[in-house]
């Protein structure tokens, strides 16, 4: 096709009657269109890097820490990066081009991300939801390294209910009485009985 840029070069039609295209960067470019026929671009940092088009044809960009980077996108590519603790290492993007990652208890592991490569840290033999971090997020949700299916046996009963100075479902008996009435210093219901009679 020898249209003048109009929308069927938009479109990415070219001479060739395919998807290639020697416009400049306007909104053809923007789509990866470059002069080979597939996604690949020469552009400078705009909006084609941005979604990750290198000059291989595929999702291989070699910039510095910008958008293209914070989306996994490194310079083999694949979902690989060599940042510092950033936004991709949040994401669990590793030097080894898939989730792996060798941060601290920080947001990635909270994800459960380890350094083997998959969504297994402190995962039991059988891919369940375990974990062995310490007491964050994670273990919020029930989710610890001993018994299965996520439930725990370190100071604390199944389904989350504790053992360790509380009763089942969040009722203490550690100086109060079930459901969140004292027993120290005050009667039931918030009754004082400290230098006062019940009922206030």
């Amino acid at each position: 096709m020898g249209l003048v840029p109009t929308e069927d070069q938009r479109l990415g039609l070219g001479p060739l009657g395919d998807l290639t295209i020697g416009l400049g960067p306007t909104v053809d470019q923007r789509l990866g269109l470059g002069p080979v026929g597939d996604l690949t671009t020469e552009l400078g940092p705009t909006e084609d890097q941005r979604l990750g088009l290198g000059p291989l044809g595929d999702l291989t960009t070699g910039l510095g820490p910008t958008v293209d980077q914070r989306s996994g996108l490194g310079p083999v590519g694949d979902l690989t990066t060599g940042l510092g603790p950033t936004e991709d290492q949040r994401l669990g993007l590793g030097p080894g081009g898939d989730l792996t990652m060798g941060l601290g208890p920080t947001e990635d592991q909270r994800l459960g991300l380890s350094p083997v490569g998959d969504l297994t840290m402190g995962l039991s033999p059988v891919g369940n939801l375990t974990l062995g971090l310490g007491p964050t997020d994670d273990q919020k949700l029930g989710l610890d390294g001993t018994r299965p299916n996520g439930r725990s046996k370190v100071g604390t009963r199944p389904w989350g209910r504790s053992n360790d100075a509380t009763r089942p479902w969040g009722r203490s008996n550690d100086g109060t009485r079930p459901y969140g009435r004292s027993m120290v210093g005050t009667q039931p219901c918030g009754k004082s009985n400290v230098g006062t009679r019940p009922h206030g």
